[in-house]
């Protein structure tokens, strides 16, 4: 049962018991630079996911499938393409709920409660598919049109609209720009760790929430 140091984030989602099944994804890196991954205590490799899936939804009540989640937990300093390679293979059999586990700093309450980040996945992780034979095309320009559009680079230094923004200021910076005729595009690279993301991302939840 490894030790997670995980990612810190500015806001979390409530959980809905009544309506809601999650499984569990203990993400790591092998020796060999490969992704294991531990669900009900057991190890199975990235080739696996597919496979384990299907399972997981054969077992379950047939009304609980759309309700069903993947939960992702992770260290904070793992690079987010890992992640986003298993959301692509997720992507492919129609997984789209996902959540990100983020750290609990209620001293009183985690011991026993997971805070987590909801998202559903877009077929623009299709991307990091690997070897994928699937044509992709950005969402944005597949689905909708915009009259403007934040670019939000994520690494060390997060850059909107080539500016750096402190974290501190990030959520003040997209309730600025948050409006129906403004879209909002995260770029990153092999470089990004998960915690940046998470930072922008809970950012980004918690401007909408205000």
């Amino acid at each position: 049962n490894p030790i997670y140091d995980l990612p810190h984030s500015v806001f979390y989602h409530k959980k809905n018991h009544w309506n809601s099944y999650d499984i569990l994804f203990k993400i790591e890196i092998d020796e060999n630079g490969e992704l294991k991954i531990m669900s009900t205590d057991k190890w199975f490799s990235f080739s696996d996911i597919l496979k384990f899936i299907m399972a997981e939804r054969e077992a379950i009540r047939e009304e609980l499938i759309p309700f069903f989640s993947v939960r992702i937990l992770a260290s904070k300093e793992m690079d987010l393409i890992r992640i986003k390679e298993i959301e692509a293979e997720l992507f492919t059999i129609n997984q789209l709920k996902i959540i990100y586990d983020v750290y609990n700093d209620d001293l009183l309450t985690a011991r026993f409660e997971n805070r987590g980040i909801k998202k559903r996945i877009s077929s623009d992780v299709l991307q990091f598919k690997k070897e994928s034979k699937i044509p992709w095309t950005p969402y944005f320009e597949k689905n909708l049109s915009y009259s403007d559009t934040l670019k939000i680079t994520i690494g060390q230094e997060i850059k909107v609209n080539g500016h750096i923004i402190p974290d501190s200021m990030l959520v003040n910076k997209f309730k600025s720009h948050i409006n129906k005729n403004t879209a909002f595009e995260y770029y990153y690279s092999t470089e990004t760790k998960y915690q940046d993301y998470i930072t922008v991302l809970s950012s980004h939840f918690k401007a909408v929430e205000e």
